[in-house]
């Protein structure tokens, strides 16, 4: 699975989709618990306490930490609809 960032018309880093099931569920584990710590220390920011820019650049990693999740998730799901 090729993985794509909208900053870019060509893509690339890829997913090994017939990498261990295991391997995969841990890329996405650990993409996804990062970005759910990053939004819990957004959540806490104030105006006050955010320099210009720090608001976007957390945004835009949250994104691209999810999206990397999510897309090694229907991995997994492909793969475990075709052992059925």
């Amino acid at each position: 699975m090729t993985i794509e960032f909208s900053a870019s018309s060509n893509p690339v880093l890829c997913l090994n989709p017939h990498a261990p099931l295991a391997d995969i569920y841990a890329y996405a584990d650990r993409r996804i618990r990062l970005a759910r710590n990053l939004a819990r220390s957004l959540s806490g920011m104030t105006p006050a306490s955010t320099e210009d820019g720090d608001v976007h650049a957390i945004s835009e990693t949250f994104s691209i930490l999810l999206e990397d999740g999510c897309n090694a998730l229907e991995v997994i799901e492909r793969r475990l609809v075709e052992l059925q």
